[in-house]
């Protein structure tokens, strides 16, 4: 299973041609994927009417893992580690890592910049030819 960051489903989303997507890319190498209830968040506030329809169907098709007393360890313990080396992130961002780290799934993302900072995090690198 692989848990998506919110860019891989914005960028899906913006895609005329799905099959040019990370997502499809992934979807030919991967089974089951996976959200954070933060990336939930940040793709249900941005519905409407025009989208509803596709962002229920494809939220509908992945597991949520909640932000949990377990991924807030984990996420402060790391923001404080990021806050020491002065390299915070953007708290969804970090929220985000730390439930692939709970979760001990690899992450998938456009966002190498942010997420590369998170200790141990596996990150999928992508083939864009």
């Amino acid at each position: 299973m692989v848990l998506l960051d919110t860019s891989i489903l914005i960028e899906y989303f913006r895609k005329t041609n799905k099959e040019n997507s990370v997502f499809f890319q992934l979807t030919e190498k991967h089974d089951a994927f996976a959200i954070s209830s933060l990336t939930k968040y940040e793709i249900e506030v941005g519905i409407n009417d025009q989208n509803k329809f596709f962002w229920e169907e494809l939220l509908s098709n992945l597991t949520v893992f909640n932000f949990d007393s377990e991924t807030a360890k984990i996420c402060s313990e790391n923001f404080k580690k990021l806050k020491s080396q002065n390299l915070i992130i953007e708290f969804i961002d970090l929220a985000i890592a730390c439930t692939a780290l709970q979760n001990n799934l690899e992450i998938a993302t456009l966002n190498y910049k942010h997420f590369e900072r998170v200790e141990n995090l596996k990150i999928l690198k992508f083939n864009f030819n």
